[in-house]
C-alpha cells in the first residue's frame, strides 16, 4: 500500500489527478486526488466519467486506452520482426500487432486476444452505465 501511495504522489507530482477510493490515501495525496465515493468498479467508471464530464465514445476513438494500467506509461507498437522468440510461435501466427509499455524496461510484449477481453468488458459496462 505504501508502494502504491508514493506511486500516486509522484504522479501527482507532474500534475496528474489520482483516483482512489480511500480516504486514507486521500488524506496523503492533499486535495490532489478525487475521492471515489463507489465501490464497485462499474459504478466507480460511471461516477468518473459523470464527475469529470468524460465522453467515454470519444476517448476510445482518441485512443485513451493506450497507456499502460499499471504506470499510465505509453503503449508502443512493436514491429513483429521485434517480437519473434519472445512471444508464442502461435500468438506470432495469429496476430500481427504487438505492444509494450515504453516504461518497462522489461518489454514485456502485449497482443489482441485473451488479455484484452478485459478492456471489452470495461466498454460493455461503460455503454451499459454511462449514458
Amino acid at each position: 500500500r505504501q508502494e502504491e501511495e508514493r506511486q500516486l504522489v509522484e504522479q501527482v507530482s507532474i500534475g496528474r489527478l489520482a483516483l482512489t477510493g480511500s480516504s486514507t490515501t486521500a488524506g496523503v495525496l492533499k486535495f490532489q486526488c478525487y475521492l471515489l465515493r463507489s465501490i464497485a468498479p462499474e459504478e466507480q467508471l460511471r461516477e468518473v466519467c459523470m464527475v469529470f464530464g468524460l465522453d467515454w465514445q470519444e476517448l476510445l476513438r482518441k485512443g485513451s486506452n493506450k497507456r499502460c494500467s499499471l504506470c499510465n506509461g505509453a503503449i508502443v507498437e512493436l514491429p513483429k520482426q521485434e517480437v519473434v522468440g519472445r512471444v508464442p510461435t502461435k500468438a506470432l501466427e495469429a496476430y500481427n500487432a504487438f505492444f509494450t509499455c515504453s516504461q518497462d524496461p522489461s518489454r514485456t510484449v502485449f497482443w489482441h486476444g485473451a488479455n484484452t477481453d478485459p478492456i471489452r468488458e470495461i466498454q460493455r459496462c461503460l455503454e451499459d452505465l454511462c449514458f
